[in-house]
């Protein structure tokens, strides 16, 4: 195991500050923990523009010279399939917690792309505590230990968020199959064993053969950084 600088990306409505209890259980690692919707975040509109500007965009973070650890958690997992196809070699191997390959169907992209602009509505048009408690009630957390997570409005910049649902909408992404399969051997895919949905989705990517197998967490739901932080502070040290 070496000391390695960890760049680490949140999920859909999260901060940097969401890996602090990974990163406490992980001292010895350097970590780079972007936010992409906080106010005061050096990431701009021009970076959340797309998921390829974005994919870019996190390659400035890292100092030169060093070849970190990638782990995305959500949403920080699907961007991370682009830094991944973009800059494969830049990073030694990529986490993806609670990640989504993309969508192949056509009517479940327009779906989707519907679903996201109806958010992006109630985040312009509804207080953040019943916005925030209507996407916390949303049936990929049901499974989570916590039911009381909270989130304070005053870290979100809602222009950033309302763009986020446009431009990094699971709609936009393109499906990564492909990228997957090519780097197979960089690529730690992890899952919380509650959470089904997402489970379904690993279990797809080893059935086509695309992964050779994953990571299913024990006692944890879509939020396995929050549910389980040392078990992802033990993968990330296996892989280091």
């Amino acid at each position: 195991m070496q000391n390695r600088h960890i760049l680490a990306l949140h999920g859909f409505l999260g901060s940097g500050k969401d890996w602090y209890k990974v990163q406490t259980l992980t001292p010895r690692h350097q970590w780079i923990t972007p936010d992409l919707f906080s106010p005061t975040s050096p990431i701009g509109d021009i970076d959340l523009a797309s998921f390829n500007k974005l994919a870019d965009r996190l390659i400035s973070f890292i100092p030169d010279n060093t070849q970190p650890i990638f782990v995305g958690y959500s949403l920080g997992a699907r961007v991370g399939l682009h830094v991944l196809e973009r800059h494969p070699d830049r990073f030694k191997k990529f986490i993806f917690i609670s990640g989504h390959p993309g969508l192949t169907d056509k009517n479940e992209k327009e779906q989707r792309r519907i679903n996201d602009l109806v958010w992006k509505d109630k985040l312009e048009t509804t207080p953040w505590t019943e916005f925030w408690n209507e996407w916390n009630g949303q049936d990929v957390f049901k499974a989570d230990n916590d039911r009381e997570f909270s989130r304070n409005g005053r870290d979100i910049d809602p222009k950033k968020l309302a763009l986020g649902f446009t431009t990094l909408s699971l709609a936009q992404q393109e499906n990564k199959e492909a990228v997957l399969a090519k780097h197979a051997d960089k690529v730690l895919w992890v899952v919380g064993d509650k959470d089904q949905k997402f489970t379904n989705f690993a279990e797809d990517l080893k059935r086509k053969k695309i992964l050779s197998g994953y990571e299913r967490i024990f006692n944890s739901g879509h939020r396995v950084l929050f549910d389980q932080p040392s078990a992802v502070a033990d993968l990330i040290d296996q892989v280091t």
